[in-house]
């Protein structure tokens, strides 16, 4: 099998450089799985106003080095799974179609704080109370401040405030 072969199929390189975010990120070792369509909603986040990204899941997923903490030294989102990272080193890996049977699927996310608020901003919106949107559902987008061990700090809503020349998010604490 040609892995070089197989494995295009999956990316979209002439246009984003990255996988399709379609069919699922297996973990044969584990029998657990990344609906990558999913992923990819929930963690993309803005570099510039015109640059959407998402933060790749795999070498998030199979670090040893503690890199994530620097990829999300702003805080995450609320929705974050941080503490996957490193979980899946030395796993075999696959993308799939279909989802294999009797595979889990997992919760998994990767957002900084700041960069996936710009994305909900422009993306999303505001309530009529001034505060950010994380869906098209109307629901509140939240993140926390992680602190030096990597442990979250207070869960804040964020509430924005526009001037001539930018834009504040301003943390409030969720109750």
């Amino acid at each position: 099998m040609n892995a070089l072969e197989e494995s295009a199929k999956y990316f979209d390189w002439d246009n984003t450089h990255s996988v399709r975010y379609e069919g699922f990120l297996v973990n044969h070792t584990q029998r657990k799985a990344v609906d990558l369509a999913d992923y990819n909603e929930r963690s993309k986040s803005f570099i510039s106003i015109k640059t959407v990204y998402t933060i790749d899941a795999v070498p998030v997923l199979t670090e040893t080095g503690g890199g994530t903490e620097m990829a999300l030294f702003n805080g995450v989102s609320i929705d974050s799974t941080e503490k996957l990272a490193g979980n899946w080193c030395g796993d075999l890996l696959q993308i799939v179609a279909e989802l294999p049977e009797g595979y889990e699927i997992i919760n998994c996310c990767f957002a900084e704080s700041f960069n996936r608020a710009q994305y909900c901003y422009i993306t999303f919106g505001v309530n009529e109370q001034g505060y950010l949107l994380n869906d098209g559902k109307d629901r509140l987008y939240e993140a926390a401040a992680l602190n030096l061990s990597g442990e979250r700090g207070v869960t804040s809503n964020l509430k924005v405030e526009k001037t001539d020349s930018k834009i504040r998010y301003i943390p409030v604490p969720v109750r």
